[in-house]
Protein backbone atom coordinates (compact mmCIF):
# COMPACT_ATOMS: atom_id res chain seq x y z
CA UNK A 1 0.00 0.00 0.00
CA UNK A 2 1.61 3.14 -1.20
CA UNK A 3 0.60 6.39 0.51
CA UNK A 4 1.20 9.56 -1.40
CA UNK A 5 1.20 12.68 0.75
CA UNK A 6 0.60 15.92 -1.01
CA UNK A 7 1.38 19.36 0.36
CA UNK A 8 -2.08 19.95 1.81
CA UNK A 9 -2.06 16.77 3.87
CA UNK A 10 1.44 17.50 5.20
CA UNK A 11 0.48 21.06 6.13
CA UNK A 12 -2.68 19.80 7.85
CA UNK A 13 -0.73 17.25 9.89
CA UNK A 14 1.89 19.82 10.94
CA UNK A 15 -0.82 22.33 11.81
CA UNK A 16 -2.56 19.78 14.03
CA UNK A 17 0.69 18.99 15.87
CA UNK A 18 1.39 22.69 16.42
CA UNK A 19 -2.12 23.42 17.68
CA UNK A 20 -2.08 20.33 19.92
CA UNK A 21 1.19 21.41 21.51
CA UNK A 22 -0.28 24.81 22.38
CA UNK A 23 -3.65 23.54 23.57
CA UNK A 24 -2.49 20.60 25.64
CA UNK A 25 -0.83 21.65 28.84
CA UNK A 26 -2.40 25.09 28.96
CA UNK A 27 -3.55 25.92 32.47
CA UNK A 28 -6.21 28.59 32.73
CA UNK A 29 -6.81 31.04 35.57
CA UNK A 30 -10.54 31.63 35.26
CA UNK A 31 -12.63 34.45 36.67
CA UNK A 32 -16.28 33.52 36.28
CA UNK A 33 -19.73 34.55 37.32
CA UNK A 34 -21.67 31.40 38.29
CA UNK A 35 -24.94 30.84 36.48
CA UNK A 36 -24.02 33.08 33.55
CA UNK A 37 -21.75 32.89 30.55
CA UNK A 38 -19.55 35.74 31.79
CA UNK A 39 -16.00 34.59 32.31
CA UNK A 40 -12.52 35.90 31.76
CA UNK A 41 -9.62 33.59 31.02
CA UNK A 42 -6.06 34.39 31.94
CA UNK A 43 -3.06 32.40 30.76
CA UNK A 44 0.65 32.44 31.53
CA UNK A 45 2.21 35.86 30.70
CA UNK A 46 -1.11 37.70 31.17
CA UNK A 47 -1.12 40.69 33.53
CA UNK A 48 -3.37 40.45 36.60
CA UNK A 49 -3.93 42.54 39.71
CA UNK A 50 -5.51 41.04 42.84
CA UNK A 51 -6.05 41.97 46.48
CA UNK A 52 -5.77 39.21 49.07
CA UNK A 53 -7.51 38.73 52.40
CA UNK A 54 -4.84 37.44 54.78
CA UNK A 55 -1.85 39.67 54.09
CA UNK A 56 -4.16 42.56 53.13
CA UNK A 57 -2.03 43.58 50.14
CA UNK A 58 -2.39 44.13 46.42
CA UNK A 59 -0.34 41.93 44.11
CA UNK A 60 0.07 42.70 40.44
CA UNK A 61 2.21 41.38 37.64
CA UNK A 62 2.45 38.81 34.92
CA UNK A 63 1.38 35.26 35.63
CA UNK A 64 4.52 33.15 35.54
CA UNK A 65 3.06 29.84 36.64
CA UNK A 66 -0.41 28.46 37.30
CA UNK A 67 -0.36 25.78 40.00
CA UNK A 68 -3.13 23.60 41.42
CA UNK A 69 -4.42 26.14 43.94
CA UNK A 70 -2.32 29.25 43.34
CA UNK A 71 -0.73 31.50 40.77
CA UNK A 72 2.80 32.87 40.79
CA UNK A 73 3.24 36.52 39.82
CA UNK A 74 6.56 37.89 38.55
CA UNK A 75 8.58 34.97 40.01
CA UNK A 76 8.15 36.52 43.46
CA UNK A 77 4.60 36.33 44.79
CA UNK A 78 2.49 33.20 45.14
CA UNK A 79 -1.19 34.06 45.49
CA UNK A 80 -3.58 31.33 46.64
CA UNK A 81 -6.99 31.53 44.98
CA UNK A 82 -8.83 31.00 48.28
CA UNK A 83 -7.23 34.22 49.61
CA UNK A 84 -8.27 36.46 46.70
CA UNK A 85 -10.71 39.11 47.89
CA UNK A 86 -10.81 41.62 45.01
CA UNK A 87 -9.84 41.12 41.39
CA UNK A 88 -8.94 44.27 39.48
CA UNK A 89 -9.85 44.10 35.81
CA UNK A 90 -8.67 46.66 33.31
CA UNK A 91 -11.11 48.44 31.05
CA UNK A 92 -9.62 49.02 27.63
CA UNK A 93 -12.16 51.63 26.50
CA UNK A 94 -11.49 53.96 29.42
CA UNK A 95 -7.74 53.52 28.97
CA UNK A 96 -8.08 54.54 25.33
CA UNK A 97 -10.20 57.58 26.27
CA UNK A 98 -7.67 58.61 28.90
CA UNK A 99 -4.82 58.49 26.40
CA UNK A 100 -6.92 60.31 23.81
CA UNK A 101 -7.82 63.15 26.19
CA UNK A 102 -4.32 63.53 27.63
CA UNK A 103 -2.58 63.42 24.25
CA UNK A 104 -5.03 65.74 22.50
CA UNK A 105 -5.07 68.20 25.42
CA UNK A 106 -1.29 68.21 25.65
CA UNK A 107 -0.86 68.61 21.89
CA UNK A 108 -3.44 71.41 21.78
CA UNK A 109 -1.74 73.20 24.68
CA UNK A 110 1.64 72.81 22.97
CA UNK A 111 0.28 74.23 19.71
CA UNK A 112 -1.35 77.15 21.53
CA UNK A 113 1.92 77.95 23.26
CA UNK A 114 3.96 77.78 20.04
CA UNK A 115 1.33 79.84 18.21
CA UNK A 116 1.38 82.46 20.96
CA UNK A 117 5.18 82.73 20.76
CA UNK A 118 5.26 82.99 16.96
CA UNK A 119 2.32 85.30 16.34
CA UNK A 120 2.35 88.99 17.09
CA UNK A 121 -0.97 89.70 18.82
CA UNK A 122 0.38 92.62 20.85
CA UNK A 123 0.37 90.53 24.02
CA UNK A 124 -3.33 89.67 23.87
CA UNK A 125 -4.04 86.09 24.83
CA UNK A 126 -7.36 84.41 24.17
CA UNK A 127 -8.13 82.38 27.29
CA UNK A 128 -10.83 80.13 25.84
CA UNK A 129 -8.49 77.77 23.92
CA UNK A 130 -6.36 77.33 27.06
CA UNK A 131 -9.51 76.45 29.02
CA UNK A 132 -10.40 73.85 26.38
CA UNK A 133 -6.89 72.34 26.46
CA UNK A 134 -6.88 72.32 30.26
CA UNK A 135 -10.29 70.68 30.45
CA UNK A 136 -9.14 67.95 28.04
CA UNK A 137 -6.17 67.23 30.28
CA UNK A 138 -8.33 67.28 33.43
CA UNK A 139 -10.83 64.90 31.77
CA UNK A 140 -7.96 62.52 31.02
CA UNK A 141 -6.83 62.66 34.65
CA UNK A 142 -10.41 62.20 35.91
CA UNK A 143 -10.75 58.96 33.93
CA UNK A 144 -7.89 57.30 35.86
CA UNK A 145 -10.13 55.76 38.59
CA UNK A 146 -12.49 54.40 35.93
CA UNK A 147 -9.76 52.40 34.17
CA UNK A 148 -9.94 49.49 36.59
CA UNK A 149 -13.06 47.61 37.63
CA UNK A 150 -13.15 46.07 41.11
CA UNK A 151 -14.67 42.60 41.14
CA UNK A 152 -15.34 41.51 44.74
CA UNK A 153 -15.34 37.84 45.65
CA UNK A 154 -17.01 38.25 49.05
CA UNK A 155 -20.57 38.45 47.77
CA UNK A 156 -20.17 35.16 45.84
CA UNK A 157 -21.27 36.75 42.56
CA UNK A 158 -17.83 36.07 41.11
CA UNK A 159 -15.33 33.30 41.76
CA UNK A 160 -11.89 32.31 40.59
CA UNK A 161 -10.89 28.84 39.46
CA UNK A 162 -7.89 27.13 38.00
CA UNK A 163 -8.53 24.79 35.12
CA UNK A 164 -5.87 22.16 34.50
CA UNK A 165 -5.66 20.45 31.13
Amino acid sequence: MNIVLNKQVIILILFNFIIASFILGQDIFLLERPGTVKNHKYYVNDFVKVKTILPDTVFSGKIVEIRDSSIVLDYANEVFIKNIDIFYQGRKGFGFLQQLFLMSGGAYLFLLTINGVISADNGEINKIPFIVAGSLIVAGIAIIPLKTKKIKMEDKKWRVKILKF
